[in-house]
């Protein structure tokens, strides 16, 4: 399995189990990892990790374990799909005397807006 494919796992995973890993958990997480496919900051990281954490992370081993996860995510793939894109379009105001398609269309037998 690929980095990227390693952290949509471990994603899911974590939503899955709610809270921090049991060692039955953690023992498929380390399964996992063992399938991550060639050399990753993210692979090498954790079998550093592994030297020094046997069972089951305590709490403060698993925030570090999910935030450094986390970092490892593409930028794209933090960014939730298409929401920055939306607000885009309404934050942006139409030039002075340029009508705006959204805003300002004129229906027939109706009067522009703001005109008596």
């Amino acid at each position: 399995m690929t980095t990227d494919e390693f952290i949509a796992w471990f994603d899911g995973f974590t939503r899955r189990i709610k809270g921090r890993p049991s060692n039955k958990d953690w023992s498929e997480i380390i399964a996992a990892i063992g399938r991550i496919d060639g050399a990753s900051p993210l692979k090498a990281w954790f079998e550093g990790l592994l030297v020094k954490v046997k069972s089951a992370p305590t709490e403060n081993e698993w925030a570090e374990i999910r935030r450094k996860v986390s970092e490892a995510q593409p930028k794209a793939a933090r960014q939730k799909p298409g929401l920055n894109e939306s607000f885009k379009s309404f934050s942006k105001k139409p030039a002075q005397g340029t009508p705006s398609a959204r805003a300002r269309t004129n229906y027939p037998g109706s009067k522009p807006f703001g005109k008596k």
